[in-house]
């Protein structure tokens, strides 16, 4: 259940299925087919050099932190790191590594009135970036459905992260601790992006002197047109978790994302439609912060 060919299995299903027949030339298939061609035609190496070449397909957690000390990029080992490095590129001005995250979710079966609590490992693709300001962590999201992975005919109870985003990104902060890395306040880059009419939202959740306040549109109605009141308000207080919609026609820029800015956190909750739509949001807000 997690032997080297199962872990590369569930690595693969993290990624869009048009991407995976496209770049390993499958014939047609439905998802099992197309990953059982891929395992038995490619090695390991070769499936983990792809979640490195085609990682900005993936759902993201985005984590972003400010150094209060400007770092000085150099290379870090797989020891000091403590996951298994596929891609590092050392610049100037830039670290960047690309590695797998061992992540373990247990979860209690019972399978024909045998009850067992099973672990299931993943390899939770990362990508570390690294400049004299800013450390970004993105993790592709894990798929939280674990019945594929079981008899149709087992019952699962309390699914739950031995290891987690959380767990892992602590260690990694630690690395950097001589630069007294701090969550990123992207309320600027957020509400100056909103100010400029690139986006807009569907749902907002923010902060009042002594309250927090949420705002759910209908439908496809968005809050600054909708309520411009309501949207002059936000714009003077922290926003906290928020979903937004890019107005620009533009491939380069998601179609959706959430933000809490005031932590420092970028959701990308759909499949990109290319390698560029992901590092368009972080540098536009970023950029703008």
């Amino acid at each position: 259940m997690n032997n080297a060919t199962d872990l590369s299995r569930r690595l693969l299903k993290s990624y869009p299925v048009k991407i995976l027949k496209e770049h390993f030339e499958t014939a047609p298939g439905n998802q099992e087919e197309i990953l059982e061609e891929i395992l038995q035609n490619n090695s390991r190496i070769e499936i983990e050099n792809f979640s490195y070449s085609h990682f900005n397909y993936t759902k993201q957690h985005i984590y972003i932190y400010k150094f209060q000390h400007p770092y000085a990029p150099t290379s870090i080992t797989q020891q000091q790191l403590g996951y298994k490095i596929i891609k590092q590129d050392v610049t100037a001005n830039r670290l960047l590594i690309f590695a797998l995250a061992d992540v373990t979710f247990q979860v209690i079966v019972n399978f024909g009135g045998a009850i067992n609590q099973v672990d299931l490992n993943f390899h939770q693709p990362m990508m570390i970036e690294v400049t004299r300001h800013y450390l970004i962590i993105r993790f592709t999201v894990l798929e939280s459905k674990l019945t594929p992975y079981f008899p149709a005919n087992a019952a699962l109870y309390s699914p739950t992260k031995a290891v987690d985003e959380k767990s892992i990104l602590t260690p990694l902060i630690a690395l950097f601790a001589n630069n007294a890395p701090e969550k990123a306040d992207l309320n600027k880059g957020i509400k100056k992006l909103w100010d400029d009419d690139s986006i807009d939202s569907r749902e907002v959740k923010f902060k009042k002197s002594k309250s927090m306040s949420k705002e759910t549109m209908d439908e496809d109605n968005l809050v600054k047109v909708e309520y411009p009141d309501v949207y002059a308000e936000l714009m003077k207080s922290p926003l906290n978790k928020t979903l937004f919609k890019y107005l620009k026609d533009n491939d380069d820029l998601c179609g959706h994302f959430t933000c809490d800015p005031t932590n420092g956190e970028i959701t990308i909750p759909l499949y990109s439609k290319n390698t560029s739509q992901i590092d368009s949001v972080i540098n536009e807000i970023i950029t703008n912060n």
